[in-house]
């Protein structure tokens, strides 16, 4: 009788299904893996929500909540009325009425000359300011009109001499 002798590729092929086998990946191994995947992608949507929240907060040119946020504003356009009296606004919100002043002069100074209109709306909000909240409003709008007519008068001698 012969021996039979079996195939090299035979026996290969037998070990390559018995690794196939082992490295199948247990019930409970796959259920970990779930859940780490299920956590890593509900930690990556809630970061999405916060930046959506943030841009749609910046696209919606949301009222600055802090006097950090509208001393931002202040530094990158100093010139706009607008962001001036919303600051004094805020301060008045918190009932800091001196705060409001000192920020209405504070505009005043830095608003760039040329910038006519700009200071003049802070005038009116300045002179609106003391109507509500001097003591006595009359003395106080009197006060600041004297101060108006000081600084128009400057501005005046200033572009005659130009």
């Amino acid at each position: 009788m012969k021996k039979q002798m079996s195939h090299p590729w035979r026996k290969n092929k037998l070990k390559f299904q018995s690794l196939l086998m082992t490295k199948k990946p247990k019930k409970n191994e796959n259920k970990s893996k779930r859940t780490k995947k299920k956590e890593t992608d509900e930690r990556y949507s809630h970061r999405e929500s916060e930046i959506r929240v943030a841009e749609e907060r910046l696209l919606q040119k949301d009222i600055p909540r802090t006097t950090d946020d509208y001393e931002k504003l202040i530094r990158s356009s100093p010139n706009s009325s607008f962001i001036w009296i919303k600051n004094m606004t805020f301060f008045l919100s918190l009932n800091e009425v001196e705060k409001a002043r000192s920020m209405a002069e504070r505009a005043l100074r830095t608003i760039n000359i040329r910038e006519e209109s700009e200071k003049m709306h802070v005038w009116v909000a300045y002179f609106n300011l003391e109507n509500e909240y001097g003591f006595p409003p009359e003395d106080a709008v009197v006060k600041i009109f004297q101060t108006t007519l000081k600084f128009l008068f400057k501005n005046y001698m200033l572009r005659a001499s130009s």
